[in-house]
């Protein structure tokens, strides 16, 4: 008789590590709730009284909205070096600092150079699990869930879009970054006892390593067929060696799958949906609109999870 194993574990290994989606999820929409209290009013030019230092001009806060997309731009140089060395695991572990330290920095600033930099760390980081979260989970995943749990990774960004529009927009924007301190902490702390990904083992030769994970993942003790799958597929691709960027540029039969991706992110990211997610409050503010403009976000973050949701469904 076949032995049981469970995808539980699995899932609780990818929930681990979209924690960091969630986190960027904080990131992106941070900027909406906080904006009332730390910039400018746009009509009257006056700052919030509730803060004890020169509130920003709309200028600097432009920036401040936008430095997170600079520093998640400059992710996939590190990521590139770090994967093969240290695995997605110790990956997204090594980010938790320079994530935590971007929120903590935002929380005592008083500076446009502070929130700056902040702002660069957090999107630094936050953009890494963009990459790192649904490469882990797709290695350690079975073929029947892995489809799920790589989507996973999206209707968690969402998600902590919801909660910062949620919450930011009926508590201070100091509280609201303290509580976004508290996920990128948690993700690491969970992450520590998650095993490294199966593939990533087999890579590096260490394969009582990557039975022991196999075993953890799919919570039985026979995972030899697995692992001699995993074993014959590494063998193939080693064969199969990388693909120069020329050949990708100049073979038809990558050009077209890569161009197709390519134009896809392209699309997506120049919809604008990051500007209007960093202004939303301001956005029906400044429209005049009968509902308040911070529900009004939440029903904006609420039909993305809704939708992001479905996708993954179908």
């Amino acid at each position: 008789m076949a032995e049981k194993g469970s995808v539980i574990p699995q899932i609780v290994a990818s929930f681990g590590a979209t924690l960091g989606a969630f986190s960027l999820g904080t990131v992106l929409g941070w900027p909406a709730p906080a904006q009332s209290y730390l910039a400018e009013d746009t009509e009257s030019g006056s700052c919030n009284d509730d803060i004890d230092f020169q509130c920003l001009n709309n200028d600097e806060w432009s920036q401040v909205a936008a430095l997170m997309n600079i520093g998640a731009a400059i992710v996939p140089i590190l990521t590139v070096f770090l994967f093969p060395i240290i695995g997605k695991k110790w990956t997204m572990i090594s980010l938790v600092f320079p994530f935590v330290g971007g929120w903590v920095l935002l929380l005592f600033s008083t500076k446009a150079w502070m929130f700056f930099v902040g702002r660069l760390l957090t999107g630094f980081s936050g953009g890494a699990f963009a990459i790192a979260a649904p490469s882990y989970s797709n290695e350690i995943a079975e073929p029947r869930i892995r489809g799920a749990l790589g989507s996973l990774m999206q209707l968690m960004v969402c998600l902590g879009i919801l909660f910062v529009f949620v919450t930011g927009g009926y508590i201070n924007w100091q509280v609201l970054t303290g509580i976004c301190i508290v996920f990128p902490t948690l993700l690491g702390v969970w992450m520590f006892f998650m095993p490294r990904s199966p593939l990533f083992l087999i890579q590096k030769n260490d394969i009582d390593g990557a039975r022991k994970s196999l075993q953890f993942l799919r919570k039985k003790k026979n995972v030899d067929e697995e692992l001699s799958q995993l074993q014959e597929e590494q063998r193939e691709r080693e064969k199969l060696g990388t693909i120069s960027p020329i050949v990708l540029l100049s073979n038809k039969v990558y050009l077209k799958p890569f161009l197709i991706s390519l134009m896809l992110m392209v699309f997506q990211q120049f919809s604008g949906i990051n500007f209007v997610i960093s202004y939303t409050v301001q956005i029906f503010k400044d429209a005049g609109s009968d509902i308040d403009e911070n529900l009004s976000s939440i029903l904006v973050s609420l039909v993305q999870v809704v939708g992001t949701g479905i996708a993954i469904l179908i």
